[in-house]
């Protein structure tokens, strides 16, 4: 879920997550990483011109961080 195809600055296809996975991802490891960083990740998501918010929280529900994102929805936006 949510794997993408993004091409890299030598030309080649590398598969990686899309933004909305990567967000979950950190908030399901948060207590392996960095407080700050994982705040600053989801704060730029959620202020970037390409955040999806129906989308993130499909994700956020099927990876069990729902009330992780909307109580960072709530504070952020």
């Amino acid at each position: 879920m949510g794997a993408i195809s993004m091409e890299t600055p030598y030309g080649n296809q590398v598969k990686v997550y899309d933004k909305e996975r990567t967000v979950c991802d950190c908030l399901r490891k948060k207590n392996s990483l960095d407080n700050d960083l994982v705040f600053e990740a989801v704060k730029r998501y959620l202020k970037g011109p390409e955040a999806d918010y129906a989308k993130l929280l499909k994700y956020a529900e099927i990876f069990n961080v729902r009330d992780d994102v909307r109580k960072d929805m709530e504070i952020l936006t």
